[in-house]
């Protein structure tokens, strides 16, 4: 089995397992793997939509898992490491960076634990994608499994607000600014690219 099989593998794995902490509708392959443009040092990037009002409480449970597993990608040790570098919530499903590199780079996602068919109401709210001329590697399924979304109870609230704070605190401290360009935080997108490849953006 080559690196990229056993990357894929482990990228399928990890996604189910992912997808049933709380707060994760679902969870999509992303970056150089998914556009086949990894090599042995690539890690193994994960795009995740958050049921709404919960985007703070899935990044932490992700993150708090693969930390626990030794599984979270960090700059000195990535290579075949999850890096979940992009949250987005199922209430704004558009993209905010829009130009031709996202358009690539998301029209070439692969849903790997979407129970719900996240990935064809992401596909409409995303037409901009196939207007600049990209069609979508993996065809969204016509039907649409969405789940009813329920009001949160006073709890989930409370600690959503708790790992919010918890979460920019702890990335205030490090970055050097934390409104900049290629990184997003607020209660729909937590985006951490810290250099955009492109800025080409579109209307």
């Amino acid at each position: 089995m080559t690196i990229r099989e056993k990357n894929l593998q482990k990228a399928r794995d990890w996604a189910h397992r992912l997808q049933k902490l709380p707060g994760v509708k679902a969870v999509y392959l992303s970056g150089s793997l998914a556009t086949q443009t990894d090599n042995s040092q690539s890690d193994i990037d994960f795009f995740i939509v958050s049921f709404a009002g919960t985007i703070f409480t899935a990044r932490f449970f992700v993150n708090s898992l693969l930390l626990l597993c030794g599984q979270l990608a960090k700059p000195v040790n990535h290579a075949g490491k999850i890096c979940p570098n992009h949250f987005v919530s199922e209430s704004k499903l558009e993209l905010s960076e829009r130009n031709l590199y996202s358009a690539r780079m998301f029209s070439q996602n692969v849903p790997l634990a979407d129970p719900y068919n996240t990935w064809a109401l992401f596909q409409t709210k995303n037409p901009w994608i196939a207007s600049l001329g990209f069609d979508w590697a993996v065809p969204a399924k016509p039907k649409n499994n969405s789940k009813a979304v329920s009001p949160l109870s006073w709890w989930q609230r409370w600690f959503e607000s708790l790992v919010k704070y918890l979460q920019i605190q702890k990335i205030k401290r490090q970055q050097k600014n934390v409104v900049c360009e290629g990184i997003v935080l607020n209660d729909t997108e937590l985006r951490f690219h810290p250099v955009l490849k492109s800025k080409h953006m579109v209307d």
